[in-house]
């Protein structure tokens, strides 16, 4: 593989803790469209995480490690992970693959990149302090992530909205594609720039009234997702 002077994204963590909101989306979204590019060749990385991201001399941010992705169309894959197997870094799973990382699709990969995003905007982990049976728990029970905005109140309505969906306890309230996940936080991250202060704010107890917004302002019906 190419030699990546700039280091790990984990190293970039290490050095300078949260980053600025706008690098954090833009490291995201590319990342995003590097998943979608191998998703639509078959392959889920099964692994995303910071110490798996990595910089060219020029900042361009690279995915790498497949050591545990799943092929789609490998009729072997069953020989290296079985149904049941926990494959990958827990701190970092969507819940489907918590269960069994053998049966997962794209949308795993999604959930693990809005881990990641997490982490950027917050230097910490969403499950930071948990053990492995701990968030194995939380799989099962489908609890959400807590909101980014608790840890960083500066972060728009837009990217925490988009940041929830792609860490939805289910996979088919997520973005169907990495693509589309990326495009959603460009977007949310423009966005956030003609923001007022009202729409920074949830409104409603289950936050039904900003999702409506989201949903119109991003051209959506429905469910982010479609």
């Amino acid at each position: 593989m190419d030699y990546m002077p700039g280091g790990s994204l984990s190293d970039l963590l290490s050095k300078r803790g949260p980053l600025p909101i706008n690098e954090a989306v833009s490291i995201a979204s590319h990342i995003a469209y590097a998943l979608e590019a191998a998703h639509r060749r078959g392959v889920i990385h099964r692994d995303i995480k910071p110490d798996n991201i990595l910089f060219a001399a020029d900042g361009t941010p690279k995915l790498a490690d497949l050591g545990v992705a799943k092929f789609e169309d490998d009729a072997t894959v069953t020989m290296v992970t079985r149904a049941g197997m926990i494959v990958g870094t827990p701190a970092y799973m969507a819940p489907e693959q918590m269960m069994d990382s053998h049966s997962i699709d794209a949308r795993a990969d999604i959930y693990s990149l809005g881990v990641v995003l997490y982490e950027m905007l917050t230097n910490k982990r969403p499950n930071d302090g948990s053990t492995v049976m701990g968030m194995l728990a939380k799989a099962i029970r489908g609890e959400p992530l807590p909101d980014v905005r608790t840890m960083r109140p500066e972060v728009s309505a837009a990217v925490a909205y988009v940041l929830s969906l792609m860490c939805a306890p289910k996979p088919e309230d997520r973005p169907k594609t990495s693509g589309a996940a990326a495009d959603l936080l460009v977007r949310a991250d423009s966005d956030s720039l003609l923001m007022t202060g009202d729409e920074r704010r949830p409104c409603g107890a289950d936050g039904s009234e900003t999702k409506r917004r989201w949903w119109h302002r991003f051209g959506l019906s429905g469910k982010a997702s479609t």
